[in-house]
């Protein structure tokens, strides 16, 4: 089975995907936001075996503040924050709070970390 993972490339500490993650991208696209700033997503295709690896190593290539990443597998999501990967079912209230209270440590926002959507829908903050 495929896992979808989707980074935004200014996460990235030079913005540059990291060669270990090239094999990996399916597309990127432009994403506004909030109306005003651009952003660029890459998207891409693993294999389940390979996204703790990748997560884990993604980790460690995140700026310090306002960004993660995230990988969706059916009932399972992998969201990978700067040095820290956690990871969500589908339907569990109490890990989508524990995720989104992580993510406020970061000053990511609330509108940004709507996980709970995000095994429907891409972008459900757009």
């Amino acid at each position: 089975m495929i896992t979808k993972g989707l980074i935004v490339r200014e996460s990235l500490l030079d913005e540059q995907l990291p060669q270990f993650l090239k094999s990996y991208v399916s597309r990127c696209y432009p994403h506004s936001i909030d109306g005003i700033n651009n952003i660029e997503i890459i998207e891409l295709n693993l294999d389940n075996q390979t996204v703790s690896n990748v997560a884990l190593r993604l980790a460690q290539q995140l700026k310090p503040r306002l960004y993660y990443a995230h990988f969706v597998n059916g009932d399972t999501m992998t969201i990978v924050f700067p040095k820290v990967v956690c990871l969500l079912v589908k339907g569990d209230s109490e890990s989508l709070l524990r995720a989104q209270a992580l993510g406020l440590t970061y000053n990511i926002s609330l509108e940004q970390m709507q996980f709970d959507k995000m095994f429907y829908e891409d972008h459900p903050d757009a």
